[in-house]
């Protein structure tokens, strides 16, 4: 009796896996974003930058590390690393247009750089100060006020005073 009770939850088993499991295989690969960081973008990042708007909670870097269990700090690392690693592969060759970008950015591996928009001249000023800010972060990865506005978390924590980007000594 056991053996059949054994026999049909196998063949269950079995049913059901062939059912959920083409759909596990078929997704694309999803990155899993921690909840305590999807609430501090949408409370503290998302705030101040659509609606200009600074919670209690998103204050100050102790009133985030209180309320998300994270560093707002480590957070802008995590960005900015990512970030270098995306003008990186970029100048090997890795990254050559914008959906290369995007499969890198969904994978979680990078974020969006400095690059030129369609039409613009690369010997144009805006063209020169786009160049000079991708090779910034591809040779020395500091952030700047002017890459600062390329991260939204830079931003937002600008806005709160939390971050305060530094001018480079000297851009190598």
């Amino acid at each position: 009796m056991q053996r059949r009770i054994a026999v049909v939850a196998l063949a269950v088993f079995i049913v059901l896996a062939g059912f959920f499991l083409p759909d596990f295989f078929r997704s694309s690969p999803k990155i899993h974003i921690d909840p305590r960081l999807a609430l501090f973008h949408q409370e503290c990042v998302d705030k101040v930058l659509k609606e200009n708007t600074i919670l209690p909670s998103c204050v100050s870097r102790a009133a985030i590390q209180e309320r998300y269990k994270l560093d707002p700090l480590d957070v802008l690392d995590a960005d900015q690393g990512r970030m270098i690693m995306a003008a990186r592969l970029a100048a090997r060759g890795e990254i050559m247009d914008e959906k290369d970008l995007q499969a890198c950015i969904d994978e979680g591996r990078c974020l969006n750089f400095p690059h030129p928009e369609k039409g613009v001249d690369e010997n144009s000023p805006e063209g020169l100060k786009i160049r000079r800010l991708f090779w910034h972060l591809v040779n020395n990865g500091s952030l700047t006020p002017e890459l600062c506005q390329y991260m939204d978390v830079c931003r937002a924590l600008v806005k709160t005073g939390i971050v305060k980007p530094k001018e480079p000594e000297e851009d190598e």
